[in-house]
């Protein structure tokens, strides 16, 4: 055998050893990928058998008290209508919400529950039986409050300043025999009043008891 054959037969022997090694690695890399498919699938698994086992776990345990659920509504719907008033309060300037704030109640415990419970429905709540109580005009909200007075201030109008509040008149002396006919008039203290009503019950008795007196 020649040179050139031996040449030839390595040649040959060589691209065959290279074709395997090619074929090897290819089966190395699915092998590769196929041993991360599994791990992937596995985690899936564990992930989903966790998501299971939570599930049969909820499913088994007791339901919540109806009366602690029933509670825990009520309370979430009371929250919302206290926040709501305290807002309706801060805005309310002119002081009508006492007139109708037991309509709002009532409008928001027959109409607000746990589903719609929110500070924007007890404002429009409120809106809604305002604009009811301006459109009835026998409504309280047209009454005009009457001033009250505060504590210790005078219900009567006060006496004028500087005026004695001292309104006995003295019985006029009787002359005697022994006493100068000297005709002058006894002597009057100021009458004293306290406010108009007694000035004018004074004024009326000068009147009645005018000329009666002859020494005046």
């Amino acid at each position: 055998m020649t040179v050139e054959e031996l040449e030839q037969q390595l040649a040959e022997t060589q691209a065959k050893l290279d074709a395997s090694e090619k074929t090897n690695k290819t089966l190395e890399a699915n092998q590769s990928n196929q041993n991360s498919y599994i791990t992937k699938l596995e985690e899936t698994k564990s992930a989903l058998t966790e998501q299971i086992n939570s599930i049969k776990s909820t499913a088994n345990s007791p339901a919540l008290d109806p009366n602690i659920t029933a509670y825990f509504k009520k309370k979430y719907v009371e929250d919302f209508e206290k926040d709501g008033i305290a807002e309706i309060i801060s805005r309310d300037t002119k002081g009508v919400f006492p007139k109708v704030e037991a309509e709002l109640r009532s409008f928001l415990k027959a109409h607000m529950t746990e589903n719609n419970a929110s500070l924007k429905f007890v404002l429009d709540a409120y809106s809604l039986v305002l604009g009811r109580a301006y459109a009835d005009p026998e409504h309280e909200i047209h009454k005009v409050d009457e001033p009250t007075p505060t504590e210790g201030e005078p219900t009567e109008p006060p006496a004028d300043k500087g005026v004695p509040s001292n309104i006995h008149e003295p019985i006029p002396p009787t002359l005697t025999d022994s006493d100068p006919a000297s005709g002058n008039p006894v002597p009057r203290p100021q009458v004293e009043v306290r406010n108009t009503k007694e000035a004018f019950k004074v004024f009326e008795d000068r009147l009645f008891k005018q000329g009666q007196d002859k020494y005046e």
